[in-house]
């Protein structure tokens, strides 16, 4: 599993030395640490607790085990990495300048994620961050390294969810050639001629209608050209803005009649 391949990075090492020794105050500033302790709680090396509010973390026995072997235990990987031994880090030794300057959220879960090899999962109910608007949010606004998709999906339980980082699939990388579309139609296709004909397309605007037409020619020039085959299906009646009134009143008038007949009759 990608989750177990790396070793922790130093300042994840220090904050799971930190909460070994009880969490003393003073040694961390500002509330990054917890981020670094959700991903600490995720390699299932700590447990956070939240009890009225008030946030504590204890360290498990495969915590113990890495601080003292600098390493994760056999029977939670796949795979065990190559890492020298590691001695255990004091609290006093936290001096990373990751813990304290200001991370934004969504550069710190992308960070997270990176740090477990692409994949994150996340007990949600450990963990009260929004995944989903967090996901939404560095997308939006372009936090995302290039090249790369940033989704959540479900785990295998109701309360976990999987962050991963991965490169974007082939067909949003291609460049697709761009189809010509004819200023005039001097000769269209057969099958767009013949659908001048119908009613549907009739009720088009004039403009509306020169432009379908042109860009319908292309669709099926093109298509036709690639191999594909192109059949004219049957439109089941055209919907206008008169037939869904006459569906609303129709609807609305059932329901009417049904209210009518379960109304209690006055004794």
């Amino acid at each position: 599993m990608a989750l177990f391949d790396k070793p922790l990075a130093e300042h994840q090492v220090a904050v799971l030395a930190w909460i070994a020794n009880g969490s003393p105050e003073g040694v961390v500033s500002g509330s990054d640490y917890k981020t670094v302790a959700a991903a600490l709680q995720s390699r299932r090396l700590i447990k956070i607790n939240r009890r009225r509010g008030v946030w504590t973390a204890t360290i498990t026995e495969d915590g113990q085990y890495y601080l003292g072997k600098g390493r994760f235990r056999q029977g939670i990987q796949r795979r065990s990495p190559v890492v020298p031994p590691q001695s255990p880090v004091q609290p006093a030794a936290i001096s990373d300048p990751h813990l304290h300057r200001r991370v934004a959220p969504t550069v710190q879960l992308i960070n997270d994620v990176i740090e477990a090899g692409g994949e994150l999962p996340v007990d949600t109910h450990a963990d009260r961050r929004d995944f989903r608007n967090l996901v939404a949010a560095a997308i939006r606004y372009n936090k995302v390294p290039a090249g790369r998709l940033l989704t959540v999906d479900r785990g295998t339980s109701w309360r976990e969810v999987i962050i991963k980082l991965q490169d974007r699939p082939e067909w949003q990388t291609k460049n697709l050639e761009a189809i010509h579309v004819p200023m005039r139609l001097p000769r269209p296709h057969p099958l767009v001629a013949s659908a001048d004909h119908t009613p549907q397309f009739n009720e088009l605007t004039p403009s509306v209608r020169a432009r379908a037409r042109r860009l319908l020619h292309a669709l099926m020039s093109e298509a036709e050209t690639r191999g594909h085959e192109i059949l004219l299906g049957d439109v089941a009646g055209s919907y206008s803005r008169e037939t869904a009134l006459q569906h609303h009143r129709s609807r609305t008038s059932h329901r009417r009649r049904d209210h009518a007949r379960c109304r209690p009759h006055a004794t």
